[in-house]
């Protein structure tokens, strides 16, 4: 139906009105919470491929508050974090994490996207506590040395910041993102 509803919407075919229609029906006739909240989500995301922001974030936020388990949450985070609603994304990941096993890959990812949403919206204080514990839970990922990296050249320590990236260059010498980031701190610096 998911499909369905999306080939409809399509600039091509340009029945978006009967995709939203068969969307609409299996919400209302589903009887299954957490298939409603599934259904209310990709009712949301067929809004959103329609450009109709305001009406997706109904969707959204109806599937979360039918069944916030941790998929759900964490695909309104993503929605919100696509639509530059950093705050609502926050809180939608943070809550996903509170579930999760805080050692499995999910656990990582989640942190991961947190604290690039902190960076993204300036918040360094919030940035450095995340950052600070995702090196402390995983010592041995060197991603935290590149948030460490990043935090630190947003606060204008360009020292610090260059040997964070330094640290994480010596484990991954060959990481295009971490050379260019610091590339970029050389350029800063004048080099």
């Amino acid at each position: 139906a998911r499909e369905f509803a999306a080939f409809l919407g399509r600039e091509d075919v340009q029945r978006p009105a009967e995709g939203e229609k068969l969307l609409k029906d299996l919400l209302t006739s589903e009887e299954d919470i957490s298939k409603k909240a599934m259904i209310a989500v990709y009712l949301g995301q067929f809004y959103e491929t329609q450009k109709q922001l305001a009406t997706a974030d109904r969707p959204f936020r109806l599937a979360v508050s039918l069944d916030p388990s941790t998929d759900v949450l964490i695909l309104a985070a993503e929605y919100y974090s696509r639509t530059n609603r950093l705050r609502d994304a926050q809180e939608y990941y943070e809550r996903a994490l509170t579930a999760m096993d805080g050692d499995s890959a999910g656990a990582v990812a989640t942190r991961s996207r947190i604290i690039g949403l902190l960076l993204a919206r300036g918040d360094l204080a919030g940035a450095k506590t995340q950052i600070d514990d995702y090196i402390r839970r995983y010592p041995d990922d060197a991603q935290g040395r590149v948030f460490e990296g990043a935090y630190h050249r947003m606060g204008g320590d360009i020292k610090k910041s260059k040997e964070a990236f330094d640290a994480f260059l010596e484990k991954h010498p060959d990481d295009a993102l971490a050379l260019w980031q610091r590339g970029q701190l050389y350029k800063l610096m004048g080099r």
